[in-house]
């Protein structure tokens, strides 16, 4: 994934980061001018992936947008569940969903690093989806689907 645009840190304020793709004029915090910075400006290393290219991961996006244009704090986001195939698994008002496309940008919560999960791992994948209590009709399967996951990932990280 070759969509780095360059995520910029630098210190301003008391020390404070400042997280940007451009370095502004002006600080975005004290609105002084950055002409005299004493800090130099660091490139982050870009932390976004392609949850196709992620296998056996937990995933997080927004629910709208992406993180870097769009989010906002205490913005919903959006988990997934990658098979070893990079194929995403989430649940949203139309039930189960299988995707890759909507999942180009995101972050990896917790990526199994046991190769011989793998197949157990898409064993339960594959059973969640199969699963018709999942169905987009039911308005309360949200919070179980949810305490599901938790609890799948609770056996794999204690595994």
């Amino acid at each position: 994934m070759n969509n780095d645009s360059g995520i910029i840190s630098f210190q301003h304020c008391n020390h404070k980061n400042i997280y940007c793709i451009n370095i502004p004029t002006n600080c975005p915090i004290c609105k002084k001018c950055l002409k005299y910075m004493q800090n130099i400006p660091v490139r982050v290393p870009y932390p976004f992936v392609r949850a196709s290219q992620q296998s056996c991961s937990i995933i997080v996006k927004p629910t709208q947008g992406d993180f870097l244009n769009n989010y906002q704090l205490m913005d919903d986001l959006h988990i997934g569940v990658t098979s070893s195939r990079g194929t995403v698994v989430s649940y949203d008002w139309n039930g189960i969903i299988e995707d890759t496309d909507n999942w180009q940008e995101c972050l990896v919560v917790f990526q199994l690093n046991d190769h011989f999960m793998e197949k157990y791992w898409d064993t339960v994948l594959t059973n969640i989806v199969k699963n018709e209590c999942w169905n987009s009709s039911r308005n309360d399967v949200c919070l179980p689907y949810s305490v599901l996951l938790c609890s799948c990932c609770s056996i794999l990280f204690t595994s």
